[in-house]
């Protein structure tokens, strides 16, 4: 990968691109440069997308599981994440019989990076809840 490589991967998955700094490109591309990682990261986006978006062949396995997991769960998802759109936390939370969603909006797909007060507050108040119940 590329400089400018990384830097169009690193603007997709933020929202507020100001975010993706010169460091956290030079971050990123050291990363995608280490052995191995261009054929995994080539490998696992074959196998969960295609032309039309995710493939439903990966993405079934895991909804149709979804209803087994009863422990507590809280999803926080980015309401503007161009990687995974919000619609899959909708479906998501939907079949999870024990779950909270969370949508941050002016975020897009690490919302622990582009928004970690608020991520870190609804982490800690979902936490503590569990904690006195």
């Amino acid at each position: 990968v590329s400089r400018k490589g990384s830097t169009q991967i690193s603007k997709q998955i933020v929202y507020q691109s100001e975010l993706a700094t010169s460091d956290w490109i030079q971050l990123a591309l050291e990363m995608y440069s280490l052995p191995g990682a261009q054929r995994s990261l080539l490998a696992a986006g074959r196998s969960m997308f295609d032309m039309q978006g995710q493939k439903d062949k990966f993405i079934q396995p895991i909804l149709s599981s979804l209803d087994q997991i009863t422990t507590p769960t809280i999803t926080i998802w980015g309401k503007q994440d161009r990687i995974l759109p919000v619609s899959h936390a909708y479906t998501a939370v939907k079949k999870l019989p024990n779950a909270k969603l969370h949508i941050i909006d002016r975020c897009g797909h690490i919302p622990q990076f582009e928004c970690p007060s608020e991520f870190n507050d609804v982490v800690l108040a979902f936490l503590t809840e569990r904690r006195q119940s």
